[in-house]
């Protein structure tokens, strides 16, 4: 006879199986499996790694060796050595040995009066050599009585007047003035001559013993550095010659130092007649065409004429030309 109350055999089977089951998974802990790292990001421990500083290993300091270096010498550069220019001629100054005769010295206009326009005649004396041009020198002979200022214009065709110089023609004269003090200035006909006798009759103005005038002789040609010979005389009475080879730098080589003559007319408003010879290599000066000396010097052999003035201390110093004349000296 069969019981329905009482489970079959079958059913209680399968709950004995189940309360085992739950018996067992009480004490058993599932583990999770580990993310697999894809490369997208840091897995949990590569992330601590990166976060918490990793103190550094120790490691040993060597002491870098010390190398002394050397005490340095204190030296001096020596100078860069001096080029000398080289000797463009040789000079060779002939004093005068004559001892020149006292002259009666022309009088000083008074304040106001024209100077004369004629030069003092040549006092004869019996131990200075005298010169006549008009008998010596068969040359082309030429005569500049300032009555055109052809000869003296600048590119424009007017007479100069600049910071350095100024040139007036008025009545037969020519009026210089150089105007900066204790300059040498000058201004440069377009007449070329090699041998020849030039003379210039001036009056010196109202001068002072540091102001000079005289001539350029043998200068450059237009347009070429400047060159030539500066042959003057002082209202103190000196004559002096200097060979001026550069104005850029300014260049001048004494030839005759300044020395004093009573040939030359000294002093303030005094008529002077300047004279000078080239010929080849010797420049003879002629103060009132009486001989005073002669230098040789080979600097230069040909070239224009002009007339030069100097400014002494007081600057602005004026003298006036009445006429220069020319002879060819040559052969």
């Amino acid at each position: 006879m069969q019981n329905h109350n009482s489970p079959p055999t079958k059913l209680v089977f399968v709950l004995l199986v189940l309360v085992s089951a739950l018996a067992v998974s009480g004490c058993v802990r599932q583990v999770a499996p580990l993310p697999v790292n894809d490369g997208s990001g840091s897995s949990q421990f590569e992330e601590i790694l990166t976060s918490t500083p990793i103190p550094p290993t120790p490691t040993k300091t060597e002491t870098p060796e010390v190398v002394e270096e050397p005490t340095p010498t204190e030296t001096t550069e020596a100078p860069a050595p001096t080029e000398s220019p080289a000797p463009t001629s040789t000079i060779h100054i002939i004093t005068p040995t004559h001892t020149p005769a006292p002259t009666e010295e022309a009088t000083p206009q008074e304040e106001g009066t024209p100077a004369p326009t004629d030069a003092p005649a040549p006092q004869p004396t019996s131990d200075v050599p005298q010169i006549n041009p008009d008998l010596l020198f068969t040359g082309a002979h030429h005569v500049d009585t300032m009555d055109e200022i052809t000869m003296w214009t600048d590119e424009s065709g007017v007479l100069p007047d600049s910071e350095y110089i100024k040139l007036v023609m008025e009545e037969g004269q020519m009026f210089v003035t150089g105007k900066q003090r204790l300059w040498d200035t000058w201004w440069i006909s377009g007449f070329t001559l090699t041998d020849f006798y030039i003379e210039m009759d001036l009056n010196t103005g109202d001068c002072n013993p540091d102001d000079a005038y005289g001539m350029i002789l043998r200068a450059s040609q237009h347009g070429e550095p400047t060159h030539g010979y500066l042959v003057g005389f002082t209202c103190a009475g000196e004559v002096f010659a200097r060979r001026l080879e550069s104005v850029s730098p300014y260049v001048s080589i004494s030839i005759l130092n300044p020395t004093e003559t009573d040939l030359v007319y000294a002093g303030a408003n005094q008529n002077n007649t300047f004279g000078v010879l080239m010929a080849d290599n010797q420049i003879t000066i002629y103060p009132n065409r009486r001989y005073f000396t002669t230098i040789t010097d080979d600097g230069f052999s040909w070239g224009r004429f002009g007339i030069y003035v100097s400014a002494g201390d007081a600057g602005n110093y004026t003298y006036t030309i009445q006429e220069i004349r020319s002879w060819g000296a040559g052969d």
